[in-house]
């Protein structure tokens, strides 16, 4: 996805009222997909999901997306992510730098 399509992504936000935009990732790795487990006293404990959270205002849908997934795993996307999904609702994903073979299945998530 190129940056003019995030920001007309972002424009067509503002002006159909959006309040608050969300990114997540799908990280694939050796054929197999990271899912994160939300820690048992946290809202919606024990919850399975994928890297994902808000974008902060003025923040760059991309720069939002390296910033939760490096707070939440610790990893870091090396190359531009894609989105797949409807055009209205993208789902953006990426490769990594990190060697993901050593995160557990049930790893939780420390928010």
């Amino acid at each position: 996805m190129r940056s003019t399509d995030v920001q007309t992504l972002t424009d067509r936000d503002r002006a159909d009222g959006v309040q608050q935009q969300v990114v997540g990732a799908v990280i694939a790795h050796a054929g197999q997909i990271l899912i994160l487990r939300r820690n048992a006293e946290d809202f919606l404990g024990g919850t399975w999901e994928l890297p994902s959270g808000k974008v902060d205002p003025n923040e760059d849908l991309f720069a939002a997306l390296r910033r939760e997934v490096a707070e939440e795993t610790g990893l870091t996307i090396a190359r531009s992510p894609t989105t797949s999904g409807p055009s209205n609702t993208p789902a953006v994903a990426g490769t990594t730098h990190a060697n993901t073979s050593g995160l557990s299945q049930s790893r939780s998530r420390g928010r």
